[in-house]
């Protein structure tokens, strides 16, 4: 488990997919070397996402990103305190999983956006609670003892000084920004045969979703992608990939949580992924401007993007993931080994 450095969480909701304008953001965010360390694309409900950068960047370009949208009467939502909490490994567990949204359920922690990746979940909140929400996760699950500190970063108490550090609040590396004109992954994988569901819900009901995810964990297996997004103040949108064999047991336990819990239920329908191992998402800004930009330019429809940690994870439809990594190509480069 790690927490991130605080950060600002910029929401853009009600995207027009014919136009280009969360790929003319990213470009003029990637042009000011603007990192973004998580983001996530959701096209499945009139086109929402949500990034993060530090306090720093965005005082430097949260009236630019603004400029931008009001052409086309968007506005954005923002958090302006948000920290990362960094699960590992989720193990694809939808037990796992749905422990952890009980969690921050029960103890009313907001969850402004999540991601999973390869083997981590990744899930924003307010940053002044994460030091809760992490002693609320330790007493359902078990750490190494010789686990990494929480923090890169000691906490700064109210009155503006440095608080005294403990193991968990060292400071454990020295963050780098980079950029790559291509940039080199360690592998990427594609997977078919994959379901994508939504469920829609107000805020207050993620305990009720936490736990009916460990309910039906049994008659779902395991998960290929979790996400959720904050659509507005009162709803919570969470995205879930699965295998298309368990489509039929799966619908039918995912609608009965729906209709007995009175949660909105959508999308049934085939889909692909395409991830990435390792781009180090975090450390290179203009990581996600190459990967949709390139995408939009070649007319390639991404249903659901996340970005975090060190992974990217793009869902699209049926027999087009292929036609996707081959787009990729030009701006993500596998390294060859001698």
């Amino acid at each position: 488990m790690k927490f991130s450095s605080e950060l600002v969480q910029v929401t853009l909701s009600d995207l027009p997919p014919e136009e280009s304008v969360l790929t003319d953001v990213l470009s003029h965010l990637a042009s000011r070397q603007i990192n973004l360390s998580f983001l996530c694309l959701d096209e499945t409900s009139g086109g929402c996402v949500s990034f993060c950068m530090t306090k720093t960047d965005y005082a430097l370009v949260g009236e630019l990103i603004d400029n931008l949208l009001q052409p086309h009467k968007i506005c954005s939502e923002v958090a302006a305190s948000v920290g990362t909490l960094t699960l590992f490994p989720h193990q694809s567990s939808l037990n796992i999983l749905g422990l952890v949204l009980t969690i921050f359920g029960q103890n009313e922690l907001p969850v402004y956006g999540m991601n999973s990746s390869i083997s981590a979940l990744a899930i924003n909140t307010d940053y002044h609670r994460l030091d809760e929400a992490a002693e609320r996760l330790k007493a359902l699950f078990l750490l190494p003892e010789n686990h990494a500190p929480f923090r890169q970063h000691p906490p700064v108490s109210i009155s503006g000084e440095q608080e005294t550090s403990n193991q968990e609040d060292l400071i454990v590396e020295t963050a780098a920004t980079y950029w790559e004109p291509v940039i080199k992954i360690y592998g990427s994988n594609i997977k078919t045969d994959l379901v994508i569901t939504t469920l829609s819900f107000p805020v207050d009901r993620l305990t009720v979703l936490g736990e009916q995810l460990q309910e039906i964990e049994n008659g779902m297996g395991r998960f290929e992608m979790a996400a959720m997004q904050q659509v507005d103040d009162q709803t919570l949108q969470f995205i879930l990939l699965y295998e298309s064999v368990n489509e039929q047991s799966s619908r039918k336990l995912l609608s009965d949580v729906a209709e007995n819990f009175s949660l909105s239920m959508a999308l049934n329908e085939p889909v692909e992924l395409l991830y990435f191992h390792g781009p180090h998402f975090q450390d290179r800004f203009g990581v996600a401007d190459a990967a949709l930009t390139t995408l939009k330019k070649h007319d390639l429809r991404i249903i659901v993007a996340g970005c975090s940690g060190t992974s990217i994870y793009l869902i699209t439809e049926e027999k087009k993931a292929i036609l996707i990594a081959e787009a990729l190509k030009t701006v993500f480069s596998v390294p060859k080994y001698v």
